[in-house]
């Protein structure tokens, strides 16, 4: 099984998302006093970062500030089970608990076809942030027209599969185990823009 390991501890890990070496999510199972030291090295207060995950990523990472922590104590184990994820109206997740046994490479395929049956989810989170999304229109704060089925076709339209890639309104984060996607919305994405183009090309429809 892949894990997560710093200079002292190392525990089970169960699904991770990076963007560039940021932590967006991260789920894991160990002692709890070993857990404790996973999350105190990935939130530490230091340039450095000191957590990695032999077999999945083995650049250091820690993560981002507002990252919170969920906890639970396993039934009948001294174990806990720990998420740590980012609380941010740009990041999409989809997770699985059963894609945390698809980790080797030969399992890409499933991973692929689990993705695609859950893209649904990805696309009504992304008519929420829409929704709420404000723009300047004529110097005032303005609400994108936006109907839920034109999500999926806005996503197909703005998704890139590589984090950071320029001229892109939706980045593909790097995934694994339970994390079947993550994607990230740049606000910074003339959505309004978007949108008004592809209603003059017919690709959205009223």
């Amino acid at each position: 099984m892949p894990e997560f390991c710093n200079h002292q501890v190392t525990v089970t890990a169960l699904g991770l998302a990076l963007r560039n070496q940021e932590v967006v999510y991260a789920s894991m199972v160990g002692a709890k006093g070993a857990v404790k030291s996973i999350w105190a090295g990935l939130v530490m207060n230091t340039k450095s970062a000191v957590t990695y995950a032999p077999g999945w990523e083995w650049r250091n990472f820690k993560a981002g500030s507002g990252a919170k922590q969920f906890w639970a104590a396993l039934p009948r184990a001294n174990s806990h089970h720990l998420v740590v994820r980012a609380l941010d109206q740009s990041l999409v997740l989809i997770t699985d608990p059963e894609a945390a046994a698809l980790a080797a490479a030969s399992d890409r395929a499933a991973r692929q076809q689990r993705l695609a049956a859950r893209l649904p989810e990805a696309h009504q989170a992304l008519a929420a942030y829409l929704e709420a999304f404000e723009f300047a229109y004529q110097g005032e704060p303005a609400r994108l027209p936006v109907l839920p089925y034109w999500a999926p076709v806005i996503w197909d339209y703005a998704v890139s599969h590589h984090a950071g890639a320029a001229g892109y309104g939706i980045w593909g984060l790097d995934t694994y185990g339970d994390c079947l996607g993550a994607f990230w919305l740049n606000p910074t994405y003339p959505w309004a823009n978007v949108i008004q183009e592809l209603i003059k090309d017919g690709k959205l429809v009223w």
